[in-house]
């Protein structure tokens, strides 16, 4: 899982989704990316449930440009309904 609230930085969406597009494009397979949206016990580092919908909109906006147009990149899911609703602003 891609599961992160930052688009760039150590540890962030962009950096820990980089080889597994490289190999999914050697592969000749699409990646999807996904972000939580729910409250999560692996740490707050991989969800929005903290930054509300505002932030991960910005971050998906962020990611979403910069791969765009990419091989293997095809695009973006939330995980999961329920939890994008009951996000905060």
């Amino acid at each position: 899982m891609s599961y992160r609230d930052t688009a760039r930085g150590p540890n962030s969406l962009l950096a820990i989704s980089r080889n597994w597009l490289r190999r999914a494009a050697r592969a000749g397979v699409p990646v999807r990316l996904a972000v939580e949206t729910n409250p999560s016990a692996e740490g707050e580092h991989v969800t929005f449930a903290e930054e509300g919908r505002a932030a991960m909109l910005r971050v998906l906006q962020t990611v979403d440009a910069e791969l765009r147009g990419t091989g293997s990149y095809a695009g973006l899911a939330v995980h999961d309904l329920a939890g994008w609703r009951a996000l905060g602003p």
